[in-house]
C-alpha cells in the first residue's frame, strides 16, 4: 500500500511545475495548442510526403535524402501522437472561441443577454483578453457604464488590424460581387486570405528557388514552367530564377484577390473618428 502511495506522490510532484505552468500560461492556452497541433501536422504531412514521394529516391546511394528516413518515421510518430493528444483539446478551445466570437458579433442587447452564461464560460476558459473584449461589448451595448475594475481591453494597431480584416464580413470582394451570399461570410474570407498566401508563396518559391529537378538525385533548382506544360513543349523547366507568363498572371490574381479581402470600410478609423 505504502509502494502505491508512494508511488502516486512521485508522479504528482514530477507532473507539478509542468501542471503550474500550464495554469500560468491560461491566456496563451489556445495559442500553445494551436502552434502544437500545427506542428503534429506538419510533422505527419512531411513524413507522408517523404514516404510517398521520396523514399524510392532515397533507396539509392547518391540521393540527400538518404539520411532522413529515420527521422522521418520518428517524425510521423512525433506527428500522430501530438496529433492524438492536443488535437480534441485544441478543437475544444476552438469551439469556445468561435461561440464566444459569435456572440460578440450581435447587436441585440435581448439576444446578448439570453447567452450571458455562455459567453462568460467561453471567456473563463479562453483567458484575461476575451474576458476583456466580453466586459467592453456589454459597454457597447449600454449593459454597463463603464469597464469593471482591472479589467482593460488591450489591443496594438496591428493586431486589430489584422483581426479586423480577418473576421471582416463586408471585404471588397464581397462588394464587388454582392450576388455571391457566401463571400459575405468572415470564416469564408479567412479561407480565401489562407488560399491566396499559400499560392503566392507556392509560385513565389518556384520562381526564386525552383521545385524542380534536374535529374534524379539532384537538388530541385529548376522552376516548373507553367506556360510550357500548358502548350505541351518537350522541356518544362528552366534553372531557377525563372517567371514564365503563366505563373506571372496568377500571382498578379492572386495578389488582387488577397487585397480584396480586405474590409471594404477600415474598421479601425471610423471607431477612432466616433
Amino acid at each position: 500500500m505504502s509502494i502505491s502511495r508512494n508511488l502516486k506522490r512521485f508522479r504528482k510532484s514530477l507532473f507539478k511545475p509542468l501542471g503550474d505552468w500550464w495554469q500560468g500560461q491560461r491566456d496563451n492556452h489556445l495559442v500553445l495548442l494551436g502552434v502544437t497541433f500545427v506542428a503534429g501536422l506538419a510533422m505527419m504531412l512531411w513524413a507522408l510526403i517523404f514516404l510517398l514521394f521520396l523514399l524510392p529516391n532515397a533507396q539509392q546511394e547518391a540521393n540527400k535524402y538518404s539520411d532522413l528516413l529515420t527521422w522521418t518515421w520518428v517524425a510521423l510518430g512525433a506527428g500522430v501522437m501530438l496529433l492524438i493528444i492536443v488535437g480534441p483539446e485544441f478543437f475544444h478551445y476552438l469551439s469556445h472561441r468561435n461561440t464566444l466570437r459569435e456572440i460578440l458579433d450581435l447587436g441585440s442587447r435581448a439576444e446578448f443577454e439570453r447567452r450571458r452564461k455562455e459567453a462568460e464560460d467561453c471567456a473563463e476558459m479562453l483567458g484575461s483578453h476575451w474576458r476583456a473584449r466580453l466586459e467592453s461589448k456589454r459597454v457597447e451595448l449600454g449593459i454597463r457604464r463603464s469597464m469593471p475594475a482591472g479589467i482593460e481591453l488591450v489591443e496594438s494597431e496591428g493586431s486589430l488590424w489584422l483581426r479586423n480584416w480577418l473576421d471582416t464580413k463586408e471585404s471588397l470582394l464581397s462588394k464587388r460581387f454582392p450576388e455571391v451570399e457566401w463571400l459575405k461570410d468572415s470564416a469564408a474570407n479567412r479561407k480565401i486570405v489562407g488560399v491566396s498566401v499559400v499560392g503566392l508563396i507556392a509560385f513565389g518559391w518556384n520562381a526564386i528557388f525552383g521545385t524542380v529537378r534536374h535529374a534524379v538525385g539532384e537538388p530541385r533548382n529548376m522552376s516548373l514552367d507553367l506556360n510550357a506544360v500548358i502548350t505541351g513543349e518537350q522541356h518544362r523547366a528552366a534553372w531557377a530564377p525563372h517567371l514564365d507568363l503563366v505563373s506571372s498572371l496568377l500571382i498578379v490574381i492572386l495578389a488582387i484577390v488577397l487585397g480584396m479581402t480586405r474590409p471594404a470600410v477600415d474598421t479601425s478609423s471610423s471607431e477612432e473618428e466616433e
